[in-house]
């Protein structure tokens, strides 16, 4: 059943502000506007310039995934944000920084803290964009991964991923591969399965949201991460440094990639 919105709530506020008049008509046309009338809600909220700034001038046109990306499922206001990654209903985060002013993915918010009876809206002056590669379309298109996307392919493990999740994937380079002697195409693939799983870790786990201790991976075993100098260290006794030669938290549509410079031997 809809619930009509009150007219102080969020999204209360967004329909009655000429001010965002293209984003209230987006998520009038995407059916959010009861989403952001219940429960506690931060919406970063993109102004009508922010809109026209980037060539939209249909609302319609607006994915659900772009304006969900714009929302947080908690009421903060802007003296609690805090640096660093904040879960949005896309399902992907945002990256929020304090330094010199608010921003969210490096858009500023121009006009913050405007409240609503659920919650906080951040006016801001560009549109967020989510991520729009899946696990595996973002390894296709790193020529540095090219080896772990044949080992997958030949596992069948392509379509696990894609099929499944949301999954986090400790993702080895072809550097990495090589230098643990890791043959893909001479090894068989009932042997690369589990060392495949052994990178795999259900869920959406940023590297600060890596708890401390042990993980156990998609194969069942486990890895131990140890957060205060943030390595992980493998059922085998092998120790890999997360800080070094690593491009952390890259967000697909359906996980997070962590590019690492070892395979993790299980």
């Amino acid at each position: 059943m809809l619930v009509p919105p009150s007219l102080s709530s969020v999204a209360g506020v967004v329909l009655t502000d000429p001010n965002f008049s293209t984003l209230a008509a987006a998520l009038v046309d995407k059916n959010l506007i009861t989403p952001l009338s219940v429960g506690a809600r931060t919406l970063f909220a993109p102004n009508n310039a922010a809109f026209a700034a980037a060539g939209i001038t249909d609302p319609t046109a607006v994915s659900d995934a772009i304006l969900t990306y714009h929302v947080l499922g908690d009421s903060v206001p802007s003296t609690a944000i805090m640096a660093g990654f904040a879960l949005t209903l896309n399902g992907a985060s945002v990256v929020l920084d304090t330094d010199g002013g608010v921003t969210v993915n490096d858009v500023a918010v121009v006009m913050a803290d405007i409240s609503g009876n659920n919650g906080y809206i951040h006016e801001i002056g560009g549109i967020l964009t989510p991520p729009e590669s899946n696990i595996v379309e973002l390894a296709l298109a790193t020529p540095e991964l090219s080896t772990l996307v044949a080992a997958l392919q030949k596992t069948g493990l392509d379509t696990v991923l894609v099929e499944g999740g949301p999954y986090t994937v400790f993702a080895p380079t072809n550097a990495a591969f090589a230098a643990a002697g890791v043959d893909v195409d001479a090894t068989a693939g009932e042997l690369l399965r589990p060392i495949l799983l052994y990178h795999v870790l259900g869920g959406r786990v940023l590297s600060s949201d890596l708890p401390n201790g042990e993980v156990e991976m998609l194969s069942g075993e486990t890895i131990n991460v140890n957060n205060a100098v943030f390595t992980v260290s493998t059922g085998s006794g092998q120790s890999v440094d997360l800080t070094m030669n690593s491009t952390l938290n890259v967000q697909a549509t359906d996980g997070i990639v962590h590019i690492i410079d070892s395979v993790l031997l299980p």
